[in-house]
């Protein structure tokens, strides 16, 4: 690819400016706030998720790439827990003929309870400038 030469005004700023990170800091705060959000709306964690992975390239090398990382994670796994609970909550609750749903209700709230954990430990890290 040829690069160009002269004035850019689309360039964004070099990597680890003040501006830069300031933007990146703001960008993790609004995807722990969507977390939140998603547990009333759920659309809003995958609003996170695909802020999250458009900031990943930005973040390189910095102190929130580990953020954003941590948020992805946080998504995907929770998503394959979650839909292994349902799967597995559906057989169980068929083959007990119902018994099975009092296990899956609390499998359901250890799933919500590391999600929550999740959230609050990245969002604690990032405003305390420590790395996760």
């Amino acid at each position: 690819m040829m690069e160009q030469t002269g004035n850019q005004p689309w360039k964004s700023e070099p990597q680890g400016s003040e501006a830069s990170e300031s933007g990146l800091r703001q960008m993790c705060h609004i995807n722990y706030a969507l977390y939140v959000a998603s547990f009333f709306v759920g659309v809003t964690a995958i609003i996170a998720l695909v802020l999250a992975y458009i900031k990943l390239d930005d973040a390189r090398g910095t102190y929130y790439e580990q953020q954003f990382r941590w948020q992805i994670n946080t998504f995907w796994i929770g998503l394959v827990a979650l839909i292994g609970l349902t799967v597995v909550g559906f057989v169980l609750t068929v083959a007990t003929l119902g018994l099975g749903f009092f296990l899956v209700g609390f499998l359901g709230f250890v799933w919500f309870i590391w999600v929550v954990y999740r959230i609050v430990k990245g969002w604690i890290y990032l405003s305390d400038n420590k790395p996760l």
